[in-house]
């Protein structure tokens, strides 16, 4: 082992490798703890990004300390520093009435600024052993083989764990059997697939939020909308739902073959079956151009499917960096104030305004189309206000307590509002053969689903509020010449688009039993029938 790290009488840069593995181990770390939602490589660009960091941070170090340990050691200070500062803050606040800490950011600057300080001194003067080099590295390889190793046999071992689980004989039947490729008028209707993440049915707003959607409802409605006024999800997670959607089925078959149901979160089927969707695949038998937008969420971020992929308003290299997961990585540094006040965040909300303002500038695009845009909002976090300026707070924060921040939810929800008339104006307008326009929640709000009510839920008693707030969303449908014939109040997301292929496309869809589910973040395959619970009279 003394071999393997040193030579006998001197250390090298290529000997000092704990400054490299200390310093990707929170963003392994970080995926580790998510890694039922993230696959490998989400992981890529962070890890080359942080070990370049170092890299440089590494040759600059040396030439001030004019020796290799101590610049790996002043340098895992700054790495520790760096990623570990959201975590000293948060320590910190339930302290802040003491009179130091009442400005938190400014105490800790200082109190870094000199800690730097005497390190720096200190370990200039100081003769560093070898021994602590050895340690240390050591220390590093233990870090990253234990995450690496968890990482490697949970996707290993749970890859093929439910592997034909989805295949059902109806998926099969539609998904993987040829179709006759057939065109004409009535089935070359562009089609609008706009999902709204988080937003709720307008009785969910006036009982939870006290907020009147009236004006938003009967502008739809005047444009010929149908608003299904008692729509429920089938799911209340984004993933299940919008997996039973894109493929027009039930997915309670997933729970199969899982041994540890109250512990298994893995998305990997769910995120496949929304890459993979029977929509999709259905429609492209008719000659549809799939046109996706990113969305910075999971499964839906881009699809290898698309013929069309729309990335958003930034670079190439910005638009990879904005992503769900590097957004969490960033905001638990010490550059998350920074970033706040210099706008870095502004790359979600951008991504967000430019899928609000392009869906309806695609007449440029021949041919009909089948365009997917899964807006993330008016779900937290909150980066609008009601005029669509960016609030003097930005958080970053997507679930906890957010919900519970009303006032900011609606004033967002109200901006999203204007951009979808905005945007309904606009496709009716410059279409020459009138769409199909679904726009639709995946799940509805959440400021009364506390750890109570999570636990409850293996003996049943989840709450009504609970199960009305999450699951009754916003459901509305424009089908030209008649189409919204077949549509129902109750109508939920796994029928909508069997409605749409019966009408238009003459397929064989029969309608399915609108059946609806929860389950918690935790179990997300324990599947409780909620059909006929938390309904509004």
């Amino acid at each position: 082992m003394h071999k393997l790290f040193f030579s006998k009488n001197s250390v090298n840069l290529s000997n000092v490798i704990f400054p490299y593995l200390i310093g990707i181990f929170p963003v392994l770390f970080i995926f580790n703890y998510n890694k039922e939602e993230l696959s490998i490589h989400d992981l890529v660009l962070p890890v080359l990004v942080t070990l370049f960091s170092i890299k440089i941070l590494m040759l600059l170090l040396i030439k001030i300390f004019k020796d290799v340990k101590k610049a790996g050691l002043f340098l895992l200070f700054l790495i520790a520093t760096f990623f570990f500062y959201d975590n000293i803050f948060d320590f910190l606040i339930p302290y802040r009435d003491w009179p130091p800490l009442r400005h938190l950011n400014q105490f800790l600057a200082i109190a870094i600024i000199i800690t730097f300080f005497l390190s720096f001194i200190l370990i200039r003067k100081s003769k560093i052993s070898l021994i602590l080099v050895k340690f240390l590295n050591i220390v590093g390889i233990y870090l990253l083989f234990f995450n690496l190793i968890e990482i490697s046999i949970y996707k290993i071992i749970k890859r093929d764990l439910f592997k034909n689980n989805y295949q059902v004989d109806e998926y099969e039947n539609n998904v993987k059997k040829p179709a006759v490729f057939t065109q004409n008028n009535k089935g070359a209707r562009d089609i609008y697939f706009i999902i709204l993440d988080g937003y709720p049915s307008s009785k969910v707003l006036m009982e939870f939020y006290h907020y009147n959607n009236k004006y938003f409802i009967d502008m739809l409605k005047s444009k010929g909308f149908f608003i299904a006024e008692n729509s429920r999800a089938n799911y209340s997670a984004t993933f299940l739902s919008l997996a039973s959607s894109l493929n027009m089925m039930y997915l309670n078959h997933l729970e199969k073959g899982i041994e540890n149901i109250n512990n298994f979160k893995d998305r990997k089927v769910p995120y496949e079956m929304i890459k993979n969707n029977r929509l999709v695949s259905n429609l492209k038998t008719y000659g549809y151009k799939y046109v996706h937008f990113k969305s910075t969420w999971g499964a839906t971020d881009h699809n290898p499917n698309a013929d069309i992929y729309l990335s958003g308003p930034n670079s190439l290299l910005l638009s990879k960096f904005n992503t769900e997961f590097n957004m969490v990585i960033l905001k638990s540094t010490i550059l998350r104030e920074w970033l706040k006040k210099n706008n870095y965040f502004n790359l979600y909300s951008d991504q967000i305004l430019f899928n609000l303002d392009k869906i309806s500038d695609l007449n440029g695009i021949q041919g009909p189309k089948f365009i997917f845009a899964h807006i993330m909002s008016p779900h937290p976090p909150y980066v609008f206000d009601e005029f669509g300026k960016s609030p003097k707070v930005v958080n970053m924060n997507y679930f906890g307590n957010e919900w519970n921040r009303k006032d900011a939810f609606i004033d967002q929800l109200k901006f999203v509002n204007k951009k979808i008339i905005l945007a309904v104006n606009k496709i009716l307008i410059n279409s020459e053969i009138e769409p199909i326009i679904v726009i639709q929640a995946d799940h509805g709000t959440c400021s009364t689903c506390d750890s109570s009510n999570e636990n409850t839920m293996n003996n049943y008693e989840l709450s009504e509020e609970t199960l009305r707030e999450r699951l009754n969303i916003l459901n509305a449908m424009y089908l030209p010449e008649g189409g919204s014939k077949l549509l129902y109040d109750e109508i939920s997301p796994v029928n909508t688009f069997r409605c749409i292929f019966k009408f238009y496309f003459d397929k064989g869809f029969k309608l399915l039993e609108d059946k609806h589910y929860y389950s918690s973040y935790e179990s997300p395959y324990k599947f409780l029938d909620v059909t006929g619970k938390g309904i509004f009279e």
